[in-house]
């Protein structure tokens, strides 16, 4: 893990205002683009989350193709599961018609569920669904 002072010499070029919130160890690093949160437990761990959000001068894609890693461990049993199903089921119903999607099951191995890219919603994606 990087240690916070290693991790900001990386990030900071890219940020360009500095928030400290509260003294609970959370710093917030932000601008337009991107966000940069880090937190010091009581053990002395540092955790960071790195945000990072394309300019709007960005052009839409006509397509794309997507990977989805889907948890299937068996930590992700009962109302996980029942969760985690719709979910994986919205995402691929607000995709494009000329999207793809590669469906991919993990758990202590990736094993793709679908052969290559597929349409997000059919017959190859309907079979590995199920």
């Amino acid at each position: 893990m990087l240690k916070r002072s290693s991790l900001l010499r990386v990030i900071s070029p890219i940020l360009t205002c500095l928030l400290a919130i509260g003294s609970s160890g959370l710093l917030v690093y932000a601008d337009d683009a991107s966000r940069l949160a880090t937190y010091d437990n009581a053990a002395g761990d540092t955790f960071f989350a790195l945000s990072l959000t394309a300019g709007s001068d960005v052009p839409t894609a006509a397509s794309n193709d997507v990977v989805i890693l889907f948890d299937t461990s068996a930590s992700q049993t009962g109302l996980y599961r029942d969760d985690a199903l719709p979910s994986l089921t919205t995402i691929l119903s607000s995709l494009g018609e000329t999207d793809r999607v590669h469906l991919v099951a993990c758990d202590l191995n990736a094993i793709p569920m679908t052969d290559g890219f597929v349409a997000p919603r059919g017959r190859s994606m309907k079979a590995a669904l199920k």
